[in-house]
């Protein structure tokens, strides 16, 4: 069934109009590099932060990571509908390059606080750089089409990110034996390196557009899911324990990774280990289960089933039988499986709203329920941050959304 699918993929593909292949090649490869930099550079920032600031302190940059985020998009929304998207790529790619040198620099003449802005830069550019490479595929070519090439796109992102793991946590260890050290320092340039290949990458792409601006604007979001309110209320409250559930992974990840793995170089290279593990568990994901998983059983099943693998593995960290590499396993599968099956299941949650209510609790849920609730785990972490009381948190919250996804297919129990 996959390689009867992935024909019929490579024919359609065959038969789209060259330019367009072009396009999508070009744009293919770009998020291939995009993702193959962000391992080097995340793994360099999240070692820093971690070696200078503790783990006790990454809720504080969380937060300024989403706000940092959120301004960024705010400003991007304003600026596409004037700029053309080979501009708007261009100057976040030298943002970006400046930046991150200018990081990299400070955190070699040993000046701690470059650690921060290293950190929340790069959650703000992956972001913006996948929207931009997604949104000219969606300018340029017609909507089926680009419809066609999400999966591989994903797929091929996914590769990406497996690949400048691997790359990572080669690359700083061969690089301290022949350098004597700063191994972090080094990947954190190749990976800007790579960000700034991407700037030629693109322009290969050719004639630029304008970003398409949605229409959809008649009714407010919280007007147009109105007949809908409580649906949307309970996939709001899926999404926000979710991310509850995921960032308690994280921490306590964090607190393992500083407890367990000793010296800066160590924890970036584990950290790129890590990082390719995540995304090998998405590319297979979306290669190979999710069309599958989705062909026979339901998606509420799907849903049910997230949570409850979630929880057998929590249990695996707990008491005599925890330690270090369980919480490894735990944050590596929550993440993997948060990138690939729960998105793709979020993503069916919509099907059964009418097109403008879909526009309505997309923006609710991803805009704005997404990123509070990041703001609001964070915050709590900021107060109450003992490994116990992520534990009980993070237990309560696997139960919670068990629950809501109960009440959830109650409000659509054909689906």
């Amino acid at each position: 069934m996959i390689f009867s699918t992935i024909k019929n993929i490579h024919q359609e593909f065959v038969n789209i109009d060259k330019k367009d292949r072009r396009n999508i090649l070009a744009v293919a490869f770009n998020l291939f590099l995009v993702l193959f930099s962000y391992p080097m550079i995340r793994s360099a920032s999240t070692a820093i932060f971690l070696e200078k600031f503790g783990a006790k302190n990454t809720p504080l940059v969380w937060i300024l990571s989403v706000i940092a985020l959120s301004l960024s998009v705010t400003l991007f929304n304003r600026f596409q509908k004037k700029k053309d998207v080979f501009f708007l790529y261009n100057f976040v790619v030298f943002v970006t390059v400046i930046f991150f040198l200018i990081c990299n620099g400070l955190y070699y003449l040993d000046f701690s606080y470059s650690s921060y802005f290293y950190y929340v830069w790069k959650e703000v550019y992956i972001i913006l750089l996948v929207h931009l490479s997604l949104g000219y595929l969606n300018a340029s070519v017609e909507y089926k089409v680009a419809k066609l090439t999400y999966g591989p796109l994903g797929a091929l992102g996914s590769l990406g990110g497996v690949l400048g793991g691997i790359a990572t946590n080669k690359f700083i260890p061969w690089m301290n034996a022949i350098n004597g050290g700063h191994g972090v320092f080094f990947v954190g340039l190749l990976g800007v390196t790579v960000v700034a290949l991407t700037h030629f990458v693109f322009r290969s792409t050719g004639e630029s557009v304008h970003l398409k601006q949605d229409q959809k604007k008649e009714l407010s979001p919280l007007r147009s899911v109105r007949d809908v309110k409580s649906y949307v209320f309970l996939v709001a409250s899926i999404v926000a324990i979710s991310q509850f559930v995921i960032n308690l992974a994280n921490y306590k990840f964090n607190l393992g990774i500083e407890g367990s793995v000793n010296g800066l170089e160590e924890k970036a290279t584990f950290l790129g280990n890590v990082y390719s593990n995540i995304n090998l568990i998405s590319f297979l994901f979306q290669i190979f289960l999710i069309p599958i998983i989705l062909k026979f059983i339901k998606v509420k099943w799907v849903h049910f089933f997230i949570p409850f693998i979630y929880i057998l593995i929590f249990f695996t960290t707990l008491g005599p039988v925890g330690g270090f590499i369980p919480v490894t396993i735990l944050f590596v599968t929550y993440k993997g499986l948060d990138y690939s099956l729960f998105s793709t299941a979020k993503e069916m949650l919509y099907f059964p709203l009418l097109d403008v209510q879909k526009y309505g609790a997309k923006y609710i849920v991803d805009m704005i329920v997404y990123r509070a609730s990041k703001m609001v785990i964070s915050a709590v972490l900021l107060i109450y941050n003992t490994a116990f009381f992520v534990d009980c948190t993070l237990g309560i919250c696997l139960i919670v959304w068990i629950i809501l996804t109960a009440f959830l297919f109650t409000k659509k129990h054909d689906r």
